[in-house]
């Protein structure tokens, strides 16, 4: 008897600390911190990745527009990571430059390696 009094008390304490919340949905993470790798985390990586290409001294002494190819992003973590998507965002960041021509002659999309890439290294 003594147990389901404690058990109703306890289930009453519960509900009655509950009532007004409310189940918030969270769209917009960059505020909270997350022990795992966040998307939010990968985008600033490229467009970190970018503006260091784009403001180096190379890039800001080059005389003319230079070709660009960009090979592929390789995941070497066991998250999920969508490599065609961070290829996609930073050829967008260099190309928005202007600075570069960017070619997929020889690499592809960015996302699939070209075998072309291959021959020309054991060529040199």
């Amino acid at each position: 008897m003594l147990v389901i009094l404690l058990f109703i008390i306890f289930s009453l304490s519960l509900t009655s600390c509950a009532k007004d919340s409310k189940t918030k949905y969270i769209t917009e993470s960059k505020a909270y911190a997350s022990t795992g790798i966040d998307p939010h985390d990968i985008e600033q990586v490229v467009e970190k990745s970018a503006r260091s290409l784009l403001e180096s001294t190379f890039t800001k002494e080059l005389k003319s527009r230079k070709m660009l190819a960009i090979s592929d992003i390789i995941n070497e973590t066991q998250e999920d990571i969508d490599t065609e998507i961070l290829s996609r965002k930073l050829v967008r960041h260099i190309r928005n430059s202007k600075k570069f021509t960017l070619t997929n002659a020889i690499a592809g999309s960015g996302a699939h390696t070209d075998k072309m890439l291959q021959k020309l290294a054991q060529a040199k």
